[in-house]
């Protein structure tokens, strides 16, 4: 009967261990991601901020943004393709163009974000700050737009997303009021 009681015993032991496992793992996954954003200049030029720009080309959307992103958890969590919409009363209407690298007079190539990718993993308590730069040629396509969302995937591939901002989009060469302040984004629900 003793090695009843201790196969009973080892089995107790080993459902706790299991048990014990999966609730530390789920209390890892408390917490969640906080996105702060700055509008900057954008460093070709180093003094154009977000707005309408005119080129030789047209008439283009320029957002240079720093993007810091916290994890809160205590467990790695990714940010896959962030990026920016354009929305008019609630309606998508186009995404931006991800600029991966720039060349800069005098000092060569410059890779944006994460080595010119808009994705990145983040372990467990930490926190990536990525230089990206955002851009849109203005077309008969994209309509004059009210709103500017910053969209993310997770690991689940669930978007994310949190507006910038309401703006007067009407494709007007001007540019965007900053603060030049940190500016921390609440999750559109």
């Amino acid at each position: 009967m003793d090695w009843l009681s201790t196969l009973i015993g080892a089995a107790i032991g080993f459902v706790s261990s299991i048990g014990i496992i999966i609730v530390q793992r789920l209390l890892d996954r408390v917490g969640k991601i906080e996105i702060y954003v700055k509008a900057v200049y954008d460093r070709p030029t180093g003094s154009h901020t977000w707005g309408f720009h005119r080129n030789a080309d047209g008439i283009f959307l320029n957002v240079p943004l720093w993007i810091e992103i916290q994890n809160l958890s205590n467990s790695t969590r990714i940010i896959r393709d962030i990026n920016l919409l354009l929305v008019s009363k609630g309606k998508e209407l186009a995404t931006l163009i991800q600029s991966n690298r720039t060349d800069i007079k005098g000092q060569g190539p410059y890779l944006y974000a994460n080595d010119g990718s808009y994705s990145l993993s983040l372990g467990g308590a930490e926190i990536k700050k990525m230089d990206c730069h955002f851009l849109l040629k203005e077309s008969s396509d994209v309509p004059p737009f009210d709103e500017i969302v910053l969209r993310y995937y997770d690991e689940k591939n669930r978007a994310h997303k949190f507006s910038l901002g309401q703006v007067e989009g009407d494709w007007t060469v001007k540019e965007f009021p900053h603060s030049g302040e940190w500016i921390k984004l609440k999750e559109k629900r």
